[in-house]
C-alpha cells in the first residue's frame, strides 16, 4: 500500500517548497490560508478528519478552499511530494484507485523535481482483464522548468488561486471534465442495476429474491474487505471456510449450494450482529436459496463470465468506499420494498464498530456543492 510519512515530523525540502509557491500554495512569506501539512495539529474539526483521511491516503498536504460566509473549508486537493523518492507506476495505480473509491476530493497532484502530474479523481480508473492491473490516466503533465507559453498557461490554470475562488470549476477547458456519473457511487449503482437486470434475465433467482440478496452480498463483502489501521478485518481469518468448501471468501460461500443461508443465519443470530438485516424470514424464500445453485451468480457478481464486463472486485475497493454508499444502495434497491429493512449509514457504522473498532467514515464527496461557486 502506498504510505507515506508526512508533514510537520518531516519538513517540506526546498525543491518541494519551490513547486508549492510556483502553484500560488505556499507564498513567500509563510504557509497559505489554504494549505495545510499533514501531522500539523488543527483546531478546526472539519479540517482535522480531513487530515485524518489525507493521511490515510500518504498525502503530504492538503489544499482546502475556505469561504467568508462560516461554510466549513472544503478538500479540494491531496498533495504529493515527490521530489526526492518516487513511486513506480503500480503504486501510484493502486492510490489513484483507492481515491476514486474513497471520494475525499476531486484532484490530488504530484511533484517531481522537474514536473508536476495533476489527477482527476472522478475519472474511474480500468483494469487491464488478462492481467488484473490497474491503468489510469494523467489528467495533465507540466513541466516545470520549461519556458514554453503552454507550459506556464497551465501551471496558472492549476493555481490554488484558482481553487480559493472557485475559478477552476467555471474554466471552459476543464469544467466539463469531472463527470459525477464517473464517481465511484453512480458508477457503481449503475453496475449493479444492470447486474440486476441480467441476473433476473438469466432466470437464477426470482425478482424479489435477487434483488435482497444482492444487496445483502454487497454489505458481507464491505464487511469482509473493512480493515482497520492494524490491518485486522470484521471477519477473523478462515471465518468463510466454515461455510464453503474451502475458499476464505464470501463468493466462496455463494458456490456452495444452501451455504449462503447457513452464514445470513449466522449473521443474523444472538452470537454475531443480532439483528434484522440478515434474516430471511419467508419460508418459500429460504427454500429457494437453500435449494438454488448460486455458482452463475456468484459468477455474474465476480465478472467471471466470458459475456459480462463487470469488474466489481477489482475496480471497486470496499475498504475505501464510504459507508454511506452502502446506506444509498440498500435505500435504492431495498427500502421502498415490504418488509425489507433499509440500513442508515449509524448501523452499518455499528456492524462494522462493534465487530472492530474501525473509524467510521467521514464526510463523502463533501466538495461536490461547491463546484464553479
Amino acid at each position: 500500500m502506498l504510505y507515506i510519512e508526512a508533514g510537520m515530523n518531516n519538513p517540506p525540502n526546498n525543491d518541494f517548497m519551490d513547486i508549492l509557491m510556483k502553484f500560488d500554495m505556499m507564498p513567500e512569506t509563510g504557509e497559505s490560508s489554504g494549505l495545510v501539512f499533514v501531522g500539523k495539529e488543527k483546531q478546526d474539526n472539519t479540517e482535522m478528519i480531513a487530515l485524518e483521511y489525507a493521511k490515510k491516503y500518504g498525502a503530504d498536504a492538503v489544499y482546502f478552499r475556505r469561504f467568508d460566509d462560516g461554510r466549513p473549508p472544503i478538500p479540494q486537493i491531496y498533495v504529493y511530494d515527490f521530489t526526492e523518492n518516487e513511486k513506480d507506476d503500480d503504486e501510484i495505480g493502486v492510490l489513484y484507485k483507492r481515491l476514486w473509491n474513497s471520494g475525499q476530493v476531486p484532484l490530488f497532484f504530484i511533484f517531481y523535481k522537474t514536473e508536476a502530474k495533476i489527477f482527476n479523481c472522478l475519472k474511474h480508473p480500468k483494469i487491464d482483464p488478462s492481467t488484473g492491473n490497474i491503468s489510469y490516466s494523467v489528467f495533465e503533465t507540466i513541466k516545470l522548468a520549461s519556458k514554453i507559453k503552454t507550459e506556464l498557461d497551465k501551471i496558472k490554470n492549476f493555481s490554488a488561486k484558482r481553487f480559493d475562488n472557485g475559478a477552476f470549476w467555471t474554466n471552459p477547458k476543464y469544467k466539463d471534465k469531472f463527470k459525477l456519473k464517473e464517481t465511484a457511487y453512480l458508477k457503481l449503482l449503475n453496475e449493479l442495476k444492470r447486474l440486476r437486470k441480467d441476473i433476473i434475465k438469466s432466470r437464477i433467482l426470482e425478482d424479489n429474491i435477487a434483488q435482497k440478496l444482492l444487496v445483502m452480498s454487497i454489505l458481507v463483502k464491505y464487511l469482509e474487505e473493512r480493515e482497520d489501521e492494524n490491518g485486522d478485518n470484521v471477519f477473523p481469518p478462515g471465518f468463510f471456510r466454515d461455510y464453503s468448501d474451502g475458499h476464505d471468501s464470501f463468493l466462496g460461500v455463494l458456490r456452495k449450494k444452501g451455504a449462503c443461508l447457513d452464514l445470513f443465519d449466522y449473521l443474523g443470530s444472538t452470537d454475531c450482529f443480532n439483528g434484522e438485516i440478515f434474516k430471511w424470514k419467508d419460508e418459500k424464500e429460504r427454500e429457494t436459496l437453500k435449494n438454488a445453485d448460486l455458482k452463475p451468480f456468484a459468477d455474474f457478481f465476480e465478472g467471471k463470465l466470458d459475456e459480462c464486463q463487470y469488474t466489481f472486485w477489482r475496480l471497486y475497493s470496499f475498504n475505501d468506499l464510504p459507508i454511506e454508499l452502502i446506506s444509498n444502495i440498500y435505500e435504492e434497491f431495498l427500502e421502498s420494498k415490504k418488509g425489507i429493512v433499509y440500513t442508515p449509514p449509524y448501523l452499518v457504522n455499528f456492524l462494522i464498530v462493534s465487530k472492530l473498532l474501525i473509524q467510521p467514515a467521514g464526510p463523502v464527496f463533501s466538495w461536490l456543492p461547491h463546484f464553479g461557486e
